[in-house]
């Protein structure tokens, strides 16, 4: 028998905008900059019905997230086939939050207010050491945003967290070959992840009360090939696999009135291996199909290694028209109906999965001016 209900509803609006502008000429320095701005307008009740009334609760959380970014890069010719870019964002971002948590015995009303700016560089170089082959290297610094907990708060200071940074390098070879009929690339990468968001009980709470929090410390490591293949006009065939390994470097908490050390153990959230392969035809009318089967490896849900899936695959289904200046298109995500969880968590002693989004149907049309 179920132990209780979750009905959760959502009321979302969202406003982007972004502005470019960009070199043209040919010459040793080429640039791109602009502006970005974003709006965000977000309700959600969460309510939690369970079959003990004490244990009953309604949250309701009201928050607004806005953005504004600068943007700028460019790149330089120092020699013949060996160019240095470097690149920095400037973003700005203010989120406001107003939420309620409600039982049959209390209620509780906070909010927060936090705005935070970030300068995110980057620089790569890269140099064509033959006809067909373009070595490069890169270094970047990055972000995710904090943000409010709307499933499970219950009271300020399990409300909001703050951002995580990483700091990610890379390096790897572009080739071309059989006159671009055939491209191959492969890669290999190293972050540093610190501030780590992450999921804990909230022993201040209540029961099934849980919170994010920045208190992990992480690394995670591998590489990446890609192959993309025209052997006729309008056919191409693609495929690529990617492997990373994401270790907890630092994580202590508390579970169950128990501390542990999660140091050593793999990051939830994190597939170990993901591939893809697909084939795509566009006529020269303008008619396209293109199909896509998507992968992804093991994975687990829990920072004690216990929850965990063994890996899944989708296929992905295209069908249009492209126009001079539109397009149209039925697709299908998810066409064979796969069945697979996104989530597991403990709670309450029992397991809770969500699944994977099921087969999903959708036409698309695009204008272009």
């Amino acid at each position: 028998l179920p132990t209780g209900v979750s009905d959760m509803q959502i009321d979302q609006r969202n406003f982007t905008q972004e502005l470019r502008l960009a070199s043209v000429r040919t010459s040793r320095l080429s640039w791109v900059t602009g502006a970005f701005v974003g709006a965000s307008r977000t309700k959600t009740d969460m309510d939690r019905l369970m079959k003990r009334a004490v244990a009953t609760s309604y949250l309701h959380t009201d928050y607004t997230s806005d953005t504004q970014a600068l943007f700028g890069q460019g790149t330089w010719s120092i020699v013949e086939g060996l160019r240095l870019t470097v690149g920095l964002r400037g973003e700005n971002t203010r989120l406001n939050g107003e939420q309620t948590y409600r039982t049959s015995a209390l209620r509780r009303s906070y909010a927060k207010d936090v705005t935070f700016t970030e300068l995110l560089p980057m620089a790569s170089l890269s140099w064509d050491a033959t006809a067909n082959v373009t070595p490069y290297i890169s270094w970047s610094q990055g972000y995710l945003p904090g943000g409010f907990n709307v499933f499970s708060a219950s009271n300020r200071g399990n409300f909001y967290y703050e951002p995580e940074y990483s700091t990610n390098y890379e390096a790897g070879f572009k080739t071309h070959w059989l006159n671009d009929k055939l491209l191959a690339n492969v890669s290999a990468f190293y972050s540093t992840i610190r501030d780590k968001q992450v999921r804990e009980e909230d022993p201040t709470g209540g029961a099934g009360a849980w919170k994010f929090i920045n208190s992990a410390q992480a690394h995670s490591s591998g590489f990446e090939a890609e192959v993309k293949a025209y052997p006729l006009a309008g056919l191409e065939l693609r495929g690529g696999v990617g492997y990373a390994r994401s270790v907890i470097d630092d994580w202590t908490t508390t579970v169950n009135g128990v501390e542990k050390d999660f140091s050593g153990k793999r990051l939830p959230w994190a597939p170990d291996l993901t591939y893809n392969i697909g084939v795509g035809y566009t006529h020269e009318t303008g008619l396209f199909a293109q199909v896509d089967l998507f992968g992804a490896g093991k994975q687990y849900f829990d920072a004690e290694n216990k929850l965990s899936d063994d890996g899944y695959q989708t296929v992905n289904a295209q069908v249009g028209y492209h126009g001079d200046n539109w397009d149209v298109s039925l697709w299908g995500k998810n066409v064979l109906d796969a069945r697979y969880a996104t989530k597991k968590l403990v709670s309450n002693s029992q397991t809770i999965v969500e699944d994977g989004a099921p087969m999903t149907f959708g036409v698309t049309v695009g204008w272009r001016f």
